[in-house]
């Protein structure tokens, strides 16, 4: 009996389980996916014109960087070499994505491996790169996640050795992808300054157009442009050092002649610059505008920031620094410059400074009115009055209550001090002091004796006369006994060299407080109780009285003691004042009793009156300092809670009053939910702290002293929504300021009230070559 023939192999109907599966899978394959253009470096060469589908797409690493000499195996090992070619990889339906990924693996095998660790916007800007492929280039992306390359590499500093020799390699290539409204609003229109004396480079509008790459955005972005810039720098040690000159102050024409001094020293070929005063200002734009992109993506992925208001006093500086503070995902509290603003009385209305702030701001992150939580101003006397409209309407501009007016108590210092010195300087005081110095500056000899010169008299400023008033209290024996022995027309009477001295007394104990608050750098609420200690200062060297709700009602009022001096709440009197003087040195206590016993005149009572009034004006008038503000300027009695060892006391209502208040801001960043977790975790602080004694212990050691990265740095990680909505309201907290009232912003800018433009490109430029590596760097680990 024969053995039945083998049945053929079943082919299961079309309609099977299985071919459904196939049919399944292959309708999968066909579906061409958008996502892969990024994925893959593709970009769409054909599109059906009946049903606009996909057709036809075409490998970008091959057009622009051709395939590689060694391609690798699946265990990243190299394979055999083989000849290079330049053709275009194409890919047609049907879609298969496993073929697409082993092409861009295996043809591109370094260059997709370092493609695929960049972010999205970086992709972006490697692909559309214009510029010519070069096989020994080291591609330098904004914001590129490698140490060696991290948008620009290394300081230019640190390219140069210190014995001045330039480096042999590592120059490389610079790319950036800039947002169209950044360049055509912010450098071709904000930034154009027709005073410069290179006009015609910095007030062009095609010029600076002409200066960047304009090309279709190739994907879907979030702020619905559809094209971008490309910047590209062929010589990254160029660009480098460019900016490391200008960020010196250079100008454009000086940083061109120190470019090729550097070119000339250098070994031949080694450097490659050929810098002109167009590339200087074309680098500048470049700094500028990569700088900007950075900042846009920082607010666009916050929820609050703040805006910055400082600059110098009248007599330093003609401009006011206008800067952004924001919280970035180290905890760190930052600044960042935005815009030089005019401050003389003869340039355009202050709406049009505001106009054009918001003008840049706008470019920068649309909507940005709805992120503003602060307003501060932190340390100018200049800013008195003359910006207040500009804040005004920076605060008529948020849609949302809780928007923060907040004057740095430095600042209200300066202006209470200032006022008084114009009040207590009468024109015999000046005219003697500034004949005086006049003298003494033209005494050779006695120059070459005390190896010093009398600084030159400038002004009744309280700096300019505290730097007049301590070189006089170090050499006042020398120059006292000069007067003495060459008897003068000019020499100072007993009664100034006392009132010198009390003036002595007065402005250490005011740089002292200066000095403290600026060594904060985040004052957290320490402010109020610097200030406090200052004024108890005073009242305790002044001998002065008060506060008294009612003086009539004080028993410390009493006749026995003399004239009584009234000042608000306080008062002094005569003894109190005489015994001030009387504290002071020996120097100063036999010239006080030489005035006693010769007054003749009444110049003794004249100097107890004028010291009781320096110090009982300035105790009445520093004591109604406020340092917070709301939006209404009504003075609130402190700022938002935004520390560990605050909030572990702030109740759970009135945190959700704070949420109530900020809720606007919040959902345009959160959703409902996430709000709702911050509340939620605040929870779990309050809970952990009273729970765990260790925990506990750690919260109960911080202060008003510490800074915010500090307190946040060890819990920040388990309670990141809490620490994200606290950081913002962080930025509203007035930093520190130097005792003078200065910015970087002085000594840079070219001066006039006369100028015609309302920003300084050159200033401009240098400011933003400042901050270039800082923002670099945040956007290497951002990742933007």
């Amino acid at each position: 009996m024969e053995a039945p023939p083998k049945s053929p192999p079943v082919r299961r109907p079309r309609g099977s389980a299985a071919s459904s599966a196939e049919a399944g899978a292959s309708k999968r394959r066909i579906c061409f996916q958008h996502k892969w253009l990024s994925k893959f470096a593709l970009r769409i060469t054909g599109v059906d014109a009946d049903t606009s589908e996909v057709v036809a797409l075409a490998c970008r690493l091959c057009e622009k960087y051709g395939r590689e000499k060694v391609t690798l195996d699946e265990d990243g090992a190299p394979k055999t070499k083989r000849r290079r070619t330049s053709n275009v990889k194409h890919f047609k339906p049907p879609w298969r994505s496993d073929n697409i990924a082993h092409h861009a693996r295996d043809q591109h095998a370094q260059r997709f491996a370092a493609y695929s660790a960049l972010t999205e916007k970086q992709k972006e800007a490697y692909l559309e790169f214009t510029g010519a492929p070069h096989e020994t280039d080291s591609l330098v992306l904004q914001g590129a996640t490698s140490d060696t390359n991290a948008f620009g590499g290394p300081d230019a500093g640190d390219l140069l050795d210190p014995s001045g020799a330039l480096p042999s390699g590592g120059n490389g290539r610079v790319v950036g992808l800039i947002d169209g409204p950044i360049v055509d609003t912010i450098l071709a229109d904000v930034l154009l300054d027709a005073d410069s004396e290179h006009a015609e480079l910095v007030h062009d509008r095609a010029k600076v157009l002409g200066a960047f790459t304009r090309q279709a955005s190739v994907s879907h972005r979030d702020d619905g442009s559809a094209y971008v810039y490309v910047v590209s720098v062929p010589n990254k040690l160029e660009f480098e050092l460019c900016l490391q000159y200008m960020a010196a102050g250079a100008s454009f024409r000086h940083c061109a002649d120190m470019m090729q001094k550097a070119q000339e020293k250098a070994a031949r070929g080694r450097l490659g610059i050929e810098s002109s005063v167009t590339d200087v200002v074309r680098f500048a734009r470049y700094a500028t505008a990569m700088n900007f992109q950075v900042l846009s993506s920082i607010l666009e992925a916050t929820w609050a920031f703040s805006i910055i208001l400082d600059g110098g006093n009248e007599r330093q500086g003609s401009h006011v620094n206008a800067r952004v503070r924001v919280a970035l995902s180290d905890h760190r509290i930052v600044d960042f410059h935005v815009l030089a603003l005019p401050i003389a009385d003869r340039h355009p209305g202050r709406l049009f400074v505001y106009d054009t702030l918001a003008k840049l701001l706008t470019s920068l992150h649309e909507g940005w009115e709805r992120k503003l939580v602060g307003i501060v101003s932190d340390g100018a006397s200049s800013l008195t009055g003359r910006f207040n409209d500009v804040v005004a309407k920076l605060h008529q501009s948020t849609p949302s209550e809780g928007c923060y007016r907040v004057w740095s108590g430095a600042h209200q210092i300066q202006m209470a001090v200032e006022t008084l010195f114009v009040q207590i300087f009468d024109d015999n005081f000046i005219q003697d002091l500034a004949v005086v110095t006049s003298h003494l500056r033209g005494q050779q000899e006695l120059i070459a004796e005390m190896h010093c010169v009398c600084p030159r008299f400038v002004d009744t400023s309280w700096v300019a006369m505290g730097r007049l008033i301590d070189w006089f209290t170090a050499k006042r024996v020398a120059v006292k006994t000069y007067f003495d022995v060459k008897t003068p027309s000019c020499a100072p009477s007993a009664k100034w060299w006392v009132f010198m001295a009390a003036l002595k007394r007065f402005i250490d104990i005011i740089n002292s407080t200066l000095q403290k608050i600026q060594g904060l750098t985040m004052q957290l609420g320490q402010q109020r109780e610097i200030i406090d200690a200052m004024i108890t200062e005073l009242v305790e060297v002044g001998y002065i009285r008060g506060p008294y709700e009612n003086l009539f009602e004080a028993r410390e009022f009493d006749l026995d003691e003399g004239h009584k001096f009234i000042f608000g709440a306080y008062y002094t009197t005569h003894r109190g004042a005489a015994t001030l003087l009387e504290d002071l040195d020996p120097f100063v206590f036999e010239l006080v009793e030489e005035l006693k016993q010769r007054n003749t005149t009444g110049e003794y009572e004249g100097l107890v009156a004028n010291v009781a009034y320096l110090y009982g004006e300035s105790v009445h008038e520093l004591s109604k300092i406020v340092v917070e503000r709301s939006q209404t300027y009504e003075a609130t009695t402190k700022l938002p809670s935004v520390l560990p060892h605050e909030l572990v006391r702030l109740s759970g209502s009135d945190l959700n009053r704070l949420l109530r208040t900020h809720q606007q801001r919040l959902l345009v960043t959160y959703s409902k939910e996430e709000t709702t977790l911050i509340h939620h975790e605040h929870a779990q602080l309050k809970t952990a702290y009273m729970r765990d004694a260790s925990f506990k212990a750690q919260i109960d050691r911080m202060d008003s002293t510490w800074s915010f990265a500090k307190a946040w740095a060890s819990i920040g990680d388990v309670y990141p929504r809490l620490l994200n909505f606290v950081a913002g309201l962080a930025t509203v907290f007035p930093d520190a300021v130097t005792p003078m009232g200065t910015s970087e912003v002085l000594g840079c800018e070219r001066g006039s009230d006369f100028r015609a433009s309302l920003v300084d490109f050159s200033l401009e430029s240098a400011l933003q070559c400042k901050q270039y590596p800082a923002l670099q760097a945040i956007a290497a680990q951002m990742g933007f």
